[in-house]
């Protein structure tokens, strides 16, 4: 059987009663997973942060010994979340509606970004699509 990613053999597994294939060229694992949609809305890193703090409020330390969170944790994405993708250097309206339209709305999205993947969705070039996350990323 050929990986339906990338076209090499696929290796098979198998766990007691268990079996599944894999692709040890691309990374491929035919593992079943539930991707269904628990909401009809878009979940921003603000809002994924804010609903975090909300399940974990009053926690005290973590497992690992951590100080129990100061409010502060996750403000820098909160910032991120916020500030649009065309407040990168180099990136002027154009490029924002190219990359708004693959996904991309804001500074913390394209810091999650793939290079590779995000320059073939809107057509640019790995390097300067490479070059914007990183920007991204320092800010």
């Amino acid at each position: 059987m050929d990986c339906p990613r990338c076209g090499a053999r696929l290796s098979r597994l198998s766990l007691g009663d268990r079996r599944s294939v894999y692709c040890e060229e691309c990374g491929f694992a035919d593992v079943e997973s539930d991707h269904t949609r628990t909401s009809d809305g878009e979940e921003t890193w603000a809002d994924a942060i804010r609903r975090f703090r909300a399940a974990h409020a009053g926690d005290g330390a973590g497992a690992d010994g951590a100080a129990p969170d100061d409010g502060s944790f996750g403000d820098e994405l909160d910032d991120a979340a916020a500030e649009p993708v065309a407040a990168v250097d180099g990136i002027g309206p154009a490029y924002a509606e190219r990359l708004a339209n693959a996904g991309v709305h804001s500074v913390a999205d394209l810091t999650a970004a793939d290079a590779a993947d995000l320059a073939d969705a809107i057509d640019l070039s790995e390097t300067r699509v490479g070059r914007w996350i990183e920007r991204a990323r320092d800010r």
